[in-house]
């Protein structure tokens, strides 16, 4: 026989229970992706912020963005490991995001422990497909080059690449090349948010529906690729 104690615990779950359930791609659940589009809306407005900022144009023409942060360092030939969300451009606007693992050596001597906030801005197809598929390397010389800044891209000097790279970083490892790093689609990460039968490309294709969180993310990169057409 249930005693009252144990009664009224019963009662008090059964009320919590509703707000502990998952509630899909539009409920809170789970935190990780959730701390990873609230770090993506972060980098992108500090970005924007200095003389590494992203020009208009260069969103304009985009296919995607990878936004990623990643913490590099170690004596001498050093590792990196991060993760991050992409998205993709869609008929309706953006999709909503696939997250990622990246990871790997890091080129050059090192010495010490900083993390580096990355926007990779993925210019063709198969730089979308590099961040949500298997294990992809990315290649610092042949797939990725630093991105133009508002110099070039007022002269029309935008560099042909698949990827161009944004680091934000302030410390020893300011300027950064994404050389020797390997991106990986997170699968685990994705099947909470969106449940193990959606795949990845109707993540990024628009047909599943965004996080609420991903509104402010979303609002930002519009503002500064209309900013450019004024």
């Amino acid at each position: 026989m249930l005693n009252k104690y144990t009664t009224t615990f019963l009662a008090t779950v059964a009320l919590l229970m509703p707000s502990l359930q998952a509630e899909g791609p539009a409920g809170p659940k789970p935190d990780a992706m959730n701390k990873l589009i609230v770090k993506a809306e972060a980098t992108v407005s500090q970005m924007q912020e200095t003389d590494k900022s992203i020009p208009a144009i260069v969103l304009q023409n985009c296919k995607g963005l990878a936004i990623a942060s990643v913490t590099r360092g170690g004596i001498g030939i050093g590792g990196q490991s991060g993760d991050g969300i992409v998205i993709a451009k869609t008929g309706d606007g953006w999709s909503a995001p696939s997250a990622f693992n990246t990871g790997g050596g890091s080129i050059g001597l090192q010495l010490g422990v900083e993390t580096v906030d990355y926007v990779y801005v993925l210019n063709t197809n198969e730089a979308i497909l590099a961040f949500t598929g298997d294990k992809v390397e990315l290649d610092a010389k042949a797939s990725a080059t630093a991105g133009p800044d508002h110099a070039a891209a007022a002269n029309d000097k935008l560099p042909k690449s698949d990827i161009y790279v944004y680091a934000l970083s302030d410390g020893a490892f300011a300027g950064a090349t994404v050389g020797g790093a390997f991106v990986k689609l997170d699968i685990d990460l994705n099947n909470e948010v969106y449940s193990n039968v959606v795949k990845v490309n109707q993540i990024i294709s628009g047909e599943v529906p965004a996080p609420p969180l991903m509104d402010d993310l979303y609002d930002q990169i519009n503002a500064i690729m209309s900013a450019g057409a004024e």
